[in-house]
């Protein structure tokens, strides 16, 4: 009886060892499967960063004229549409909690384009936005375009991405874009001005837009409409189009930032 209980007790000791091999080559196997999914499995697409930013973002606004100097004279003067846009542009910022914005010129002023920039400078802006109207002497001409810093110099490549944008959100509300893409540089040789489009990457020693040459954040300058063509005027200088400008411009500052712009109001 002792010899038989001894080689039951055995048996029974190689099938619980025999059970535990298995379990233990189970877990084995599922751990590795886990472990093949983790590093393996797609990776799903990367969501737009949406939540409100710690500090609110600061954005300078400049209406482009002001003061004694009212800019271009078409069918109206270009002061009344870029202050219109300005004063509608930082009303959508105000009325945003993730935006500080900083207004670098009034209606009364004429800071010139050293003293703007050192405005948005101090405030701290992480973005600038010069406001202007464009004039031909040819009443076809029409169009919206946004000149980004040039290459090869400070703020280039971010002030090109925001430029884009703008341009795709104009587009996107009707607006045809002037040039290759709507983005443009703009160089000065002897006071006359030279424009390039956005697919010239070379790099020219050339003065640029005051703007933009003294800016110390990504900057882009802005033609919203000729006040010289009713049409264009009609569509992108009158209180509406104003209206309507701005929130694209607005919209696109959200897409920069990563922030969910407001519904249009």
């Amino acid at each position: 009886m002792k010899a038989y209980t001894a080689r039951k007790t055995i048996k029974t000791g190689k099938k619980t060892a025999k059970g535990m091999r298995y379990i233990l080559a189970v877990a084995a196997v599922l751990a590795a499967a886990t472990v093949w999914r983790m590093l393996y499995r797609p990776q799903q697409p990367v969501q737009p960063h949406l939540q409100r930013p710690a500090q609110r973002i600061t954005v300078a606004v400049d209406s482009g004229h002001g003061g004694t100097d009212t800019g271009a004279k078409g069918l109206v003067n270009e002061t009344q549409v870029t202050q219109t846009t300005a004063a509608a542009l930082l009303a959508l910022l105000q009325a945003d909690g993730n935006f500080a914005p900083v207004q670098v010129h009034t209606d009364e002023e004429c800071p010139t384009p050293q003293q703007r920039a050192a405005i948005a400078q101090q405030a701290g802006a992480q973005l600038f936005l010069s406001l202007h109207a464009n004039k031909d002497t040819s009443s076809a001409s029409y169009g919206f375009e946004c000149y980004a810093v040039p290459p090869g110099r400070a703020q280039h490549e971010e002030s090109l991405l925001f430029a884009r944008i703008v341009c795709a959100r104009m587009a996107a509300a009707g607006a045809r874009l002037r040039g290759e893409d709507g983005v443009r540089y703009a160089y000065y040789r002897r006071g006359a001005k030279i424009m390039k489009e956005s697919s010239d990457s070379r790099e020219y020693d050339l003065p640029t837009f005051g703007v933009l040459q003294q800016a110390s954040c990504p900057a882009v300058l802005i033609e919203q409409c000729f006040i010289s063509n009713a049409q264009d005027l009609a569509q992108w200088g009158s209180a509406g189009g104003c209206a309507a400008a701005a929130y694209c411009y607005y919209q696109a500052i959200c897409d920069y930032f990563g922030t969910e712009p407001l519904p249009a109001p």
